[in-house]
């Protein structure tokens, strides 16, 4: 899967858990031997990091469950 499918995924899932748009910045990194980081700038300076050594699938419904434990879309930065 390359990155941009798997951003347009992400955002997919988070269009179904949330019903809102994330429009902030989501980075990409690959993890050897399999799976993904992704960051999310949710804030400038600290931005959050979800990992996991899956392949394509099983790492798409890792993060779906992340997302729903986490909703950090609701959270408050000060």
């Amino acid at each position: 899967m390359t990155h941009t499918e798997l951003i347009v995924a992400i955002q997919d899932i988070m269009k179904c858990l949330y019903n809102r748009e994330f429009t902030g910045n989501i980075t990409i990194k690959n993890l050897e031997p399999i799976g993904y980081q992704v960051g999310f700038e949710v804030h400038q300076y600290r931005p959050l990091y979800i990992s996991a050594t899956l392949p394509d699938e099983e790492f798409l419904k890792f993060m779906k469950q992340e997302l729903r434990n986490k909703a950090f879309i609701f959270a408050k930065y000060y």
